[in-house]
C-alpha cells in the first residue's frame, strides 16, 4: 500500500475507500448464495439474503467503483475468482458459510483488490 500511495496517491484512496465498498458486497453475494453450514451457528441469520438486495447492494459498488476511478472490470474477476473458489471450498468443506466463511470472503476481496490496483501500476 505505501508502494502504491507513492506512485499514485489519488489511486490509493480510491482503494481504501472502494475496496472496502467492493470486498464488502462479496459477502452479501455469500450470504445469498450458500446455506448456513450449521443449524445452530451464528451464520444461520446470514443466510438467505434477498438476491435483489444483493444486486442493489453490488450495482452501488461496482458505481461506488467506477466514480472512483477504480478498474472494475479487472477488480471483478479477481474478487470474483476468489470469492467463487472460497464458496466452492465452504459447500465441499462444511456444506455452506458461517461467519468466519464470510469474513475470509471478505478479506480475500481486497487482498485481490490491492493486487489489481498494484498491478494497474505497471
Amino acid at each position: 500500500m505505501a508502494t502504491l500511495a507513492a506512485a499514485s496517491p489519488a489511486l490509493a484512496m480510491a482503494g481504501l475507500i472502494g475496496l472496502a465498498i467492493l470486498s464488502r458486497a462479496a459477502c452479501g453475494v455469500l450470504m445469498a448464495g450458500l446455506p448456513a453450514a450449521r443449524p445452530d451457528g451464528m451464520g444461520r441469520y446470514a443466510s438467505g439474503a434477498a438476491w435483489q438486495r444483493v444486486i442493489a447492494g453490488g450495482a452501488v459498488a461496482i458505481g461506488a467503483a467506477f466514480g472512483l476511478g477504480l478498474p472494475v472490470v479487472p477488480l471483478l474477476i479477481v474478487q470474483g475468482a476468489l470469492v467463487a473458489g472460497l464458496a466452492l471450498v465452504a459447500r465441499a468443506k462444511i456444506g455452506g458459510q458461517t461467519g468466519d466463511v464470510l469474513g475470509t470472503a471478505q478479506q480475500l476481496a481486497e487482498i485481490g483488490g490491492w493486487l489489481v490496483l498494484a498491478a494497474a501500476l505497471r
